[in-house]
C-alpha cells in the first residue's frame, strides 16, 4: 500500500518499535514526515537495512494510551512475520505486537517476553467473535409458526442480516437454516454452501433419514441419504448410506432404511438381552453380510 506523508508522532508516543526484533530506544522522533527507500525504524531513527522493505510504525495516542499499527511491505514475500517491540527493557523483557505480510490487522496478535518465552496475552483487532442464533418459524418457511424454534445460525464470518433474514451486503448466502413440521421436528436445513438436507422420522419421532436434496456448488454428491432403523427395544439396529436419491423417504424406519439407492457402506448392531451392544458389523463396501 502507498505510504502517505505522516504527522509528528505526539509527545505521548513513546515506544520502542523494530521489525527485526532489536533492541530499541524510547522514542521515535518527530523529525521525518514520510518514508524513503527502504528503511526500518530502529530507535528514534530511520535506519536502512539490507533486510528491510517494510516500515512498521507505532502510535500510541493520548488519552487512552492505546496503540496502532501502521505497516508497508512491498518488498517482502507473503507470509513474512513482522513486530512491533513495545514497553522494552532488555532482550528477555519486552511485550511485541506481531503480524504477517500483507498486513491484516484481524490477525495482529500481543505477546509478552519474560525470561525468554513469549506468552500471548491478546488479539485485540479480532474483537469477540459473535455467533448470530435466529428464532421463531412462521407458515411462510415452516408448517407450524413458534418464536422458540432455531430458524437460522449466522457465524461470525458472514455479513448475512437476521432481522430480515437475508443475504446482507455481499449478496452472497452465508448461514444456515432450518424449517419445521407441526409437530415441531426438523425437517429440513441448508447450509452455509447451499446444500440441503432432509429429515424424515418415524411414528416415535426418531430421525429415520438424512437425505440430501439439493447439494451445494462444489460437494461431493457421492453420498446422498444416510438412513437408520431401529430395534424392537428402541436402540439403533443399522445406518446405512446410499449413493441415490430415489431411495424413498417414507416416514417408517423400514421403509427409509430400503429402496432403490445403492448401498455404499452399512453398520449392524447387536445387543443382549439387558440392552448392552455385544456386536458391531462394518463394511465399507455395501451392506453387511452376517452367515
Amino acid at each position: 500500500m502507498a505510504v502517505s506523508p505522516y504527522a509528528c508522532c505526539p509527545d505521548s508516543c513513546s515506544i520502542a518499535a523494530d521489525d527485526f526484533n532489536r533492541p530499541d530506544s524510547t522514542d521515535l522522533g518527530c523529525r521525518w514526515r514520510e518514508r524513503s527507500g527502504n528503511w526500518s525504524i530502529y530507535g528514534n531513527r530511520l535506519r536502512e537495512s539490507g533486510n528491510a522493505g517494510a516500515l512498521v510504525i507505532a502510535e500510541r495516542p493520548a488519552p487512552d494510551m492505546s496503540f496502532k499499527l501502521i505497516a508497508e511491505s512491498p518488498n517482502v514475500p507473503a507470509g513474512a512475520i513482522y513486530r512491533v517491540i513495545v514497553n522494552y527493557l532488555d532482550d528477555d523483557n519486552y511485550h511485541f505486537a506481531e503480524f504477517e505480510f500483507p498486513a491484516n490487522w484481524l490477525q495482529i496478535r500481543l505477546y509478552k517476553r519474560t525470561g525468554g518465552s513469549n506468552t500471548l496475552l491478546a488479539q485485540p483487532a479480532t474483537r469477540d467473535q459473535v455467533a448470530r442464533y435466529v428464532y421463531g418459524t412462521t407458515l411462510a418457511d415452516s408448517e407450524i409458526a413458534r418464536s422458540d424454534l432455531l430458524r437460522a445460525e449466522i457465524y461470525p464470518d458472514s455479513d448475512d442480516t437476521a432481522d430480515p433474514l437475508g443475504d446482507g451486503p455481499d449478496g452472497v448466502y452465508d448461514r444456515v437454516e432450518y424449517t419445521y413440521n407441526r409437530q415441531g421436528e426438523r425437517v429440513a436445513k441448508k447450509d452455509q454452501n447451499g446444500t440441503v438436507h432432509q429429515y424424515s422420522y418415524d411414528s416415535l419421532g426418531r430421525q429415520t433419514g438424512d437425505r440430501i436434496i439439493e447439494f451445494g456448488s462444489g460437494v461431493d454428491t457421492q453420498v446422498t441419504r444416510i438412513a437408520s432403523t431401529y430395534e424392537v427395544r428402541g436402540m439403533v439396529e443399522s445406518i446405512t448410506t446410499y449413493g441415490s436419491c430415489t431411495a424413498s423417504s417414507s416416514s417408517s424406519s423400514s421403509s427409509s432404511s430400503s429402496g432403490d439407492g445403492e448401498v455404499l457402506n452399512q453398520v449392524l448392531f447387536q445387543y443382549d438381552s439387558t440392552g448392552k451392544l455385544v456386536k458391531e458389523y462394518q463394511e465399507h463396501a455395501g451392506p453387511v453380510a452376517l452367515g
